[in-house]
Formats: structure tokens, sequence, C-alpha cells
């Protein structure tokens, strides 16, 4: 169990370095968001599932669904909207 919580905490890091080197190397700033976006809102999700392996229920599995989703779907839609009102100025 401690080895599975080791390899999440590692992949989450992992991707939020990704997303720092993206912020970096892209090249404008909706891409920038995009993928700062994406990697965020996973690396909350496998943070949750971590949550979920410490405290298997019933009730936290479907609490930490409804916080996946709501992560997952507000993050790409508060990105695209970031973009949409940089790329107007």
């Amino acid at each position: 169990m401690s080895i599975l919580i080791l390899l999440i905490i590692i992949l989450s890091n992992l991707f939020i370095i990704g997303g720092a080197l993206a912020l970096i190397r892209f090249p404008d700033s909706i891409s920038r968001l995009h993928a700062t976006g994406k990697a965020g809102s996973f690396c909350v999700i496998l943070l949750l599932i971590l949550v979920f392996i410490n405290n298997p229920s019933l009730y936290n599995f479907f609490k930490i669904l409804l916080l996946s989703f709501l992560v997952y779907f507000t993050s790409s839609q508060a990105a695209q909207l970031i973009a949409k009102a940089s790329y107007k100025n």
C-alpha cells in the first residue's frame, strides 16, 4: 500500500514539473494555460485518489468522485476563459 502511495505522489510531482516546464517553454499564453491547467487538475485528482486510498469508504468515494468532476471541469473552463480574455487584449 505504501509503495502505491509513493508511486502516485511521484507521478503527481512529475506532472507538476511537466506543467512548470510547459509554462516556461510554450510560446503563447493560451498553450501555457492549457498545459498548466491540465497538469494541475490531474495532480489534484491524483491527490484525491490518495485520500481515498488512506480512508476508503463508500461515502468518501462519492465525495471524491464529485470533487474530481468539479475540479476537472471547472479548471478547464477557467483556463479557457482566462485565455479568451488574454487573447482579446
